[in-house]
């Protein structure tokens, strides 16, 4: 035991609470909430580590496949879908869909499960192309943040370099290096490295205001 009597009974109901917010009818979707709330792309992915700690694996190989299955081809991961997920309404920034590899990644870092992973690379690695393509200048990229969620109210326009997209990407280009590794594939790996250390240091430079002590939500991606 841990001696932490609330922490415990975090552990001990947090897979209960999970496997309630699943669509049972749609194998790898899961709800935004324990309320009545749509599922979308963005809440499944995020829950992906919390349900391998949970023990969830099947669900999570179940959460890599869906959203593979109802990619668009020419615009990647669908964020929103009709409630049946058989119509595609909108789609992520090409930097967030970054998380889908960075889910790939600690799925395969706690299965071992290469059959998924070599089932997947093609489309991590495409993921990673689409993203590349909205890299602007300083190795940054670009694309409106938490799209749908009333970006605007945080100052956003359109045209932005957002720190949560880059946070994510980031994280996705160093999980591909790692990816590319497992799969001898070197070039994919190289390419994946030379694009977070590019971003790196410009995001600490531009997305830090150093005068107040915090990070920006987002700069003008043609000003910067």
């Amino acid at each position: 035991t841990l001696g932490q009597p609330a922490v415990e009974s975090f552990f001990r109901m947090a897979p209960l609470l999970l496997d309630s917010m699943m669509v049972k009818d749609r194998a790898g979707a899961i709800r935004a909430s324990v309320s009545h709330y749509g599922a979308w792309a963005w809440d499944t992915l995020v829950h992906c580590e919390a349900h391998l700690l949970a023990g969830q694996i099947e669900f999570v190989r179940d959460v890599l496949d869906l959203y593979h299955r109802t990619a668009d081809p020419e615009k990647g991961i669908g964020h929103a879908f009709n409630p049946e997920m058989t119509k595609l309404h909108m789609n992520q920034p090409p930097a967030a869909q970054g998380l889908y590899v960075y889910a790939l990644y600690i799925y395969f870092a706690h299965t071992g499960d290469r059959k998924t992973l070599r089932k997947l690379y093609p489309f991590v690695t495409l993921i990673l192309k689409r993203a590349l393509q909205s890299r602007g200048r300083d190795g940054l990229f670009e694309g409106t943040s938490l799209f749908p969620d009333f970006p605007r109210y945080a100052g956003q326009t359109g045209n932005d370099i957002s720190t949560f997209n880059n946070s994510i990407i980031y994280q996705a280009a160093r999980a591909m290096e790692h990816i590319a590794g497992w799969m001898d594939d070197a070039a994919t790996a190289r390419t994946a490295r030379e694009a977070w250390q590019a971003l790196e240091p410009s995001f600490r430079h531009r997305l830090w205001d150093k005068r107040r002590g915090f990070w920006v939500d987002s700069i003008d991606s043609k000003t910067l």
